[in-house]
Order: C-alpha cells, then sequence, then structure tokens
C-alpha cells in the first residue's frame, strides 16, 4: 500500500490571508469545510492508499480534519522534510509514498487511482505532467503557465510519487524545484545547460529529464504524461474560487 502525506503548509497571498485569515491554503472555506477536507476526502477514497498524514501549521490540530487522518505533523518549512516527518510519524519511512498539495480539493480518489497505476514498478520517483489538451478540456478559462516538452506542452502537478528511502538525497533537489516550478526556464536550468539548451529549443523530452534527474539522485527516476486536468488543479488565487465551488457542487 501507498501512504498518502498531503501538505497543507506554504505561504499564502496576501488577498486570501486577508480575507479568510488564514495560515494555510488548505483552510479556504469551500461548501461548509475547508480545501484540505476534499484532499483527504480522495486520499480516502483511492484503493492503493493505506494510511495518510498531514502536515501543516498546528492551527490545524484545532480542526475536526485532524481526526480524519492516521498522523498530523507540524510544518517544517521544507517539502522534503515534511514527507520524511510524515512518514516517520506512519512508521512507513521506508515505504512508498504519495505526497499531495491541501490545496486541491478538486482531486478525486479515481484520478489518484488512475495516476499511482501508471507509476513503473521499479520506480523511485514519479512524477506527473499534464497535456495542454487535457488542461483546456477541463479548465480553459483559467490562466495557465505551460512548459513546452517535445511530446506536448504540459503544465506542472500537485502530486508526486516518492519512495521513502529516497527523501533524504532528494531534500536539497526537492527545494530547489519546488522554487522553479511556476517558471519552467529555471525548472530546466536546475538540470543542467544541456537540457536547459533543449528546452531553450524545445527539443527537452521527458526521458531527457528522467535520465538526468535519475543521475543526479542515484535512483530510478520517471515521469508520467497524463491528460487528468485534476492533478494540476488548485487554489491559486481569489478568482478560482468561484469555478472550484462550481465542481464541487456539481459533484455533489
Amino acid at each position: 500500500m501507498v501512504s498518502a502525506v498531503v501538505l497543507a503548509g506554504g505561504s499564502v497571498k496576501p488577498e486570501l490571508r486577508e480575507r479568510f485569515g488564514i495560515p494555510s491554503k488548505g483552510m479556504i472555506p469551500l461548501l461548509g469545510r475547508i480545501a484540505v477536507d476534499f484532499v483527504v476526502d480522495a486520499a480516502r477514497a483511492c484503493p492503493r492508499i493505506g494510511k495518510v498524514a498531514l502536515a501543516g501549521p498546528e492551527a490545524y490540530r484545532e480542526l475536526p480534519v485532524v481526526e480524519r487522518v492516521d498522523a498530523f505533523v507540524p510544518d517544517a518549512g521544507r517539502i522534503p522534510a515534511n514527507l520524511l516527518n510524515a512518514m516517520i510519524a506512519l512508521g512507513e519511512q521506508d515505504g512508498q509514498g504519495l505526497m499531495v498539495a491541501g490545496d486541491s480539493p478538486l482531486l478525486t480518489g479515481e484520478a489518484l487511482e488512475r495516476f499511482l497505476s501508471q507509476v513503473p514498478e521499479e520506480a523511485d520517483l514519479c512524477y506527473p505532467v499534464v497535456s495542454k489538451q487535457g488542461i483546456m478540456a477541463a479548465f480553459p478559462d483559467r490562466e495557465w503557465t505551460f512548459l513546452r516538452l517535445r511530446e506536448a506542452q504540459v503544465v506542472c502537478t500537485n502530486v508526486l510519487y516518492f519512495r521513502g528511502s529516497l527523501l533524504k538525497s532528494f531534500e536539497a533537489l526537492a527545494d530547489q524545484i519546488e522554487v522553479a516550478r511556476r517558471k519552467p526556464w529555471k525548472l530546466a536550468a536546475l538540470f543542467g545547460v544541456g537540457l536547459a539548451l533543449k528546452f531553450l529549443l524545445r527539443r527537452l523530452s521527458i526521458p531527457d529529464v528522467e535520465r538526468r534527474l535519475s543521475e543526479i539522485l542515484g535512483a530510478d527516476c520517471r515521469g508520467v504524461l497524463s491528460d487528468d486536468a485534476l492533478l494540476a488543479m488548485d487554489l491559486d488565487d481569489l478568482r478560482d474560487l468561484p469555478m472550484v465551488e462550481g465542481f464541487l457542487q456539481k459533484r455533489g
């Protein structure tokens, strides 16, 4: 089984903090609940997921969502540290894990299951990207930043499969990736001049990134091209709220 780690820390844009007075985007109110509630729903509905942990500000301890997870760990301020602390708290530090962003309330158990079914058995790390075609079919009115790969134009997502044994070596690189996640040219430059040049020439491919990342980490790193827009949709600012609530209402 895979253990899910829901990350509900991180910074909040001023307009969200001013409107809701919250320390975490996972606490954004939606239809009488909070955003991270829906993420936990998705994790619990995924057949491949066993235990679920939540990492976030201490304020979560006062909320009902904490009673629905197997472990809560305070936000350590860094993604790899949160993942490692959560896996240790679950007793699964050497097991398989799935990082899920706490501000992704449109995720479903089916979407997580589809992604996990695509993860190669031998992979130590697997990250999905979503095609422009998939994104525009589901969310055509939202602004997106696309990364042009040889296979397709894609967007980054809010989930990551990992093996717990990889987390310590992943720490430094993951911090850099998170900083560059919404700036495609920085993301490409992290992996070396060769890859950056391929990116500029629009020749960068998923296998190129897989090979370089595997070299850096000394692990089997894979990428998955998906059309599942739910893996990429998050609550980034106030403009997203009406659309997200509309989708949730349609689901019932």
